[in-house]
């Protein structure tokens, strides 16, 4: 029979939880036969360690709808944990809140301007007489 501290210490607990610190699935997450209540256990990493997360079936609502209702596709996803916070959080009675993460790339593309679009232009050997025209024309803005 495993210790109780160590037991204890496998799993995340609400006062190891850091806002903003993320997480990642590095098992595939698997019903936990042995709990009093239906539950997912699954190791993840967090905060540069190895642990073992509970994940309930609200949590596990919020997840499926990112990453898939299939667990197995879980593996290697991102998420993020906070305590509740919210009134509604609250109500939940849950002891943290997993929310998947997803990296987003923010795209600072712009339009090029005219200057950089009639230079592009004369670098692919189109004439000056018809970057006038495109211009007349409105092809050039």
């Amino acid at each position: 029979m495993p210790e109780i501290k160590n037991w204890l210490y496998e799993f995340i607990q609400p006062e190891d939880i850091k806002a903003g610190e993320i997480a990642e699935f590095v098992s595939i997450p698997k019903i936990d036969e042995d709990a009093e209540f239906e539950s997912i256990t699954a190791t993840i990493l967090y905060k540069t360690e190895r642990r073992k997360i509970n994940i309930n079936k609200g949590n596990g609502k919020a997840l499926a709808m990112v990453f898939s209702t299939n667990t197995d596709l879980w593996h290697h996803k991102k998420f993020t944990l906070h305590l509740p916070e919210s009134p509604e959080e609250k109500r939940s009675r849950m002891k943290y809140i997993i929310t998947p993460y997803i990296d987003v790339a923010v795209s600072e593309l712009k339009p090029p301007t005219r200057e950089q679009t009639i230079a592009a232009l004369i670098e692919k050997g189109v004439s000056k007489e018809q970057i006038v025209t495109m211009i007349e024309i409105g092809a050039i803005k």
